[in-house]
């Protein structure tokens, strides 16, 4: 079949049978769930637009199953309906170690941000069976769905796992799947209008309802069909006659459209060169694209499927499409986009390439879980790098998980040349995660070491700010030292002025002078008000805390912790509030209040039960000795106080 033989643009019908199922419905959540093929986005858009009804749109893709990519991306979604939504979200995905632990706390934040939802506006999941099978990912969408009265369509090819049968019974949830949503005769015949009714009728027989099916057929102009075959087979045998009709000299550059997620003028251009708008030209005129909007084109799952298969990524040049599609990617922080394309055709410097220019974004956007999908899918691959290793490190220790963040570190180290910028960050990183694992001697020999190979002052400044907690930590003489060269390194952002802040009163501690370094209560809020990091600004609230009790200011810690832990309630924020509650609980016996003080060391314990922290109970120890004293108690105050403290 030549270009001739096809229509020059697809038609799209519209379904009221369909439509009227909809508007019938007295459900909250409308489930649109079948293959690809069935014009689920397609019915979503048209019945949305009916009515001038509000909607704002989430598009799934591989990235929806790192919960914080969702969370953002949802976030921004709704706040096309509500303006703000989400600000929360993003400071709570700013400060949390890990977004999978906080899934909770991020929807919930969601939740309280979208109170003011209209009661007729609808949040669209489309293509939802990207977070299909990833737990956390799902339980963010359970929690939004079930914690308020929130209209929900999703289009998806698996059905949500949070989509009980309950929900269904009691009419919570309505479900169209694969049947109702096949083309039935009326809407067939309706599509393929210029077709004898004998072709009709076959090829209904034979797409068994299918709409991609029939969609393509309605393209021909040709009446011959396979003698036989299912829905399947029909759809092959009608894609090849798109394939065929393309021009010999265009089928390479066309099967590379298939490697592209979001097919622009610009991406094309990208891929193939100068044959981008000869290329686009073609496709369109064939119906194997459609115009989206101004900027981008639409090509059917399916048809991306099959010319995917056609793709032959060992032709020289779509050897190099594939390389320039990367690049791009990659230039534009497309890391998705260029991850996807890699599973597809592996290849350990591109992989390499890609984790060492997305670690950082990755990082900051607290994006553990896709970090961590691409580091096992490298390992699976047999793909091996210092740049891998140095990744593995920085998501372990976020994690918790020091002791393999240190040898992750080290590892990456010795495989990285001696003038490679990145070796002081991994000898860096493995100094944090023996200081963070309470090993300060070997913690300071890797700072020492990092020290030695920095060579840039950010690295620098982080190495002397570790090299200074270290020397606190084992109280030698050197921090003031370090604190000194960390200090001529600051840039003068409210984060660095907060640390140099907690610094000085670090070093006031040891050496005397804590009091000129004391701030009120609302001195210190003030402050912090204007730092991005919630870990610094949590931090310095805890120190300054200690301060106040430590001078015998009870009030005003007691007044300070209020206003922090309301502070880490309000964006969700939990692993900093044991300390918090302990510092409480200093505050509290200071003017004592001991039966508060043993109800905030109670919960201090309750909260550190599942994963332990022996600074905490070591704290919890003492603070509890000292109440037992303070009421008299003193054989049990000795029994409390931790092995190895003078009593």
């Amino acid at each position: 079949m030549n270009a001739e033989g096809l229509q020059t643009r697809r038609r799209i019908i519209e379904r009221p049978r369909l439509t009227r199922l909809l508007d019938q419905s007295k459900a909250r959540i409308i489930m649109l769930v079948a293959p690809a093929g069935y014009g689920k986005t397609t019915l979503a858009r048209q019945w949305l637009a009916q009515e001038n009804r509000r909607a704002a749109w989430y598009i799934g893709g591989p990235a929806s199953a790192d919960v914080a990519a969702l969370a953002v991306g949802v976030a921004d979604a709704a706040a096309q309906i509500v303006p703000g939504a989400g600000a929360r979200v993003h400071r709570l995905l700013s400060a949390t170690h890990s977004a999978e632990d906080d899934v909770d706390s991020l929807a919930q934040l969601l939740v309280e941000d979208l109170r003011d939802w209209p009661s007729g506006a609808w949040l669209v999941f489309d293509d939802y069976h990207f977070l299909s099978g990833h737990v956390p990912a799902e339980r963010f969408v359970e929690h939004l769905v079930s914690s308020m009265p929130l209209r929900v369509m999703l289009t998806s090819r698996t059905r949500p796992s949070w989509s009980s049968a309950r929900r269904l019974i009691y009419g919570e949830a309505t479900q169209l799947g694969g049947p109702l949503l096949a083309m039935d005769s009326q809407e067939a015949a309706q599509l393929l209008a210029d077709k004898p009714q004998a072709e009709v009728s076959a090829l209904v027989a034979m797409a068994d309802g299918w709409p991609a099916v029939l969609a393509l057929a309605a393209l021909r102009e040709e009446a011959i069909l396979p003698a036989q075959g299912v829905p399947s087979a029909l759809f092959s045998y009608l894609a090849d006659e798109f394939y065929q009709a393309i021009p010999p000299a265009l089928r390479r550059d066309v099967t590379t459209l298939a490697l592209i997620p979001s097919i622009t003028v610009e991406t094309t251009t990208h891929a193939i060169g100068q044959n981008a708008s000869l290329v686009l030209s073609t496709c369109s005129s064939l119906g194997i694209l459609t115009r989206e909007d101004d900027e981008t084109f639409g090509l059917h799952p399916l048809l991306r499927t099959f010319f995917q298969h056609k793709f032959d990524p060992q032709d020289e040049r779509s050897n190099l499409a594939v390389t320039r599609l990367l690049s791009y990617f990659t230039t534009k922080l497309l890391w998705d986009d260029a991850f996807t394309l890699l599973q597809a055709y592996p290849d350990k410097a591109a992989i390499v390439s890609l984790v060492h220019a997305a670690m950082d974004d990755l990082l900051y956007n607290n994006r553990l879980s896709t970090l961590e999908r691409w580091l096992s899918w490298a390992e699976r691959e047999g793909f091996a790098s210092p740049i891998l290793s140095l990744a593995g490190a920085e998501v372990a220790v976020r994690q918790a998980m020091f002791a393999n963040s240190e040898a992750m570190a080290l590892e990456a180290s010795r495989g990285l040349d001696q003038a490679d910028p990145l070796l002081a960050r991994a000898l860096l990183i493995a100094g944090r995660a023996a200081l963070l694992n309470s090993r300060e001697g070997t913690a300071l020999a890797h700072l020492d070491a990092a020290r030695r190979a920095a060579s840039n002052e950010d690295t620098l400044r982080e190495v002397f700010w570790n090299l200074f907690v270290c020397a606190l930590e084992l109280e030698s003489d050197a921090a003031e030292s370090y604190f000194a060269q960390h200090e001529r390194l600051v840039r003068g952002s409210p984060d660095d002025h907060i640390r140099l802040m907690a610094g000085r009163a670090h070093l006031a501690g040891r050496l005397g002078g804590v009091k000129q370094h004391l701030l009120s209560p609302t001195e210190a809020v003030d402050l912090v008000e204007r730092v991005r990091d919630p870990i610094i600004r949590s931090s310095f609230l805890i120190r300054h805390s200690y301060m106040l009790v430590f001078c015998g200011r009870y009030e005003e810690a007691l007044d300070l912790s209020a206003q922090h832990l309301d502070n880490l309630d309000e964006i969700r924020l939990t692993f900093p509030i044991p300390h918090a509650l302990v510092v409480r609980a200093a505050a509290q016996l200071g003017i004592g209040d001991v039966d508060s003080c043993t109800a905030s060391l109670d919960e201090a314990r309750e909260r550190i039960r599942a994963r332990g922290d022996g600074y905490i109970e070591m704290n919890c120890r003492i603070l509890e000795a000292k109440a037992l004293a303070a009421q008299q108690d003193f054989r049990r105050a000795l029994l409390t106080v931790p092995d190895g403290m003078p009593t």
